[in-house]
């Protein structure tokens, strides 16, 4: 289950499916926003436990870079949630 959008997903093709509307919610509201802190921070996170799954290495990043969200925003956001969260994910 989608932690920040309320989404269920019983099967792999229901992940990246849960990763598209993650990445298409985040992007459209960081430019938009839109979204309170607490809530982009429990988005972020959820996207970065996705793309930080084995074989997935660097994709977060990548994508934080792609839609020009600054990573060090990204990771205080997420910090919300994790405090010791480090920067390196």
């Amino acid at each position: 289950m989608s932690r920040a959008l309320g989404i269920e997903f019983d099967s792999v093709s229901g992940t990246f499916q849960q990763e598209y509307e993650l990445k298409q919610a985040i992007a459209s509201r960081w430019k938009a926003a839109e979204t309170e802190p607490f809530e982009m921070g429990a988005m972020l996170l959820e996207l970065r436990d996705l793309l930080c799954l084995a074989g997935r290495s660097g994709e977060f990043k990548l994508w934080l870079k792609k839609h020009r969200i600054p990573q060090r925003a990204a990771f205080r956001l997420i910090s919300f949630f994790e405090p010791n969260v480090a920067s390196d994910n």
